[in-house]
């Protein structure tokens, strides 16, 4: 848990901004936490029904990058 009220104005003269400023940013903060659950959610609900074809895709993934970074330094 943090505490906005008491250092809002600290916060501010830092970094050099209006209350108006400080507060949008810490709302845009908020609003971007709360998609971020929503969205975990989401995705928990397919990674349950589809783990191993989401870990078979992850190990492609990174042999492929593996494959690429190694063709690059010989």
């Amino acid at each position: 848990m943090e505490i906005v009220g008491p250092t809002l104005g600290i916060l501010a003269a830092q970094s050099q901004v209006s209350f108006s400023g400080i507060s949008t940013i810490l709302m845009a903060r908020s609003v971007g936490y709360m998609f971020a659950n929503i969205g975990g959610a989401l995705v928990q609900n397919v990674v349950k029904k589809y783990c191993e074809v989401l870990l078979s895709i992850s190990f492609l993934i990174a042999s492929i990058g593996l494959f690429e970074f190694e063709k690059n330094f010989d």
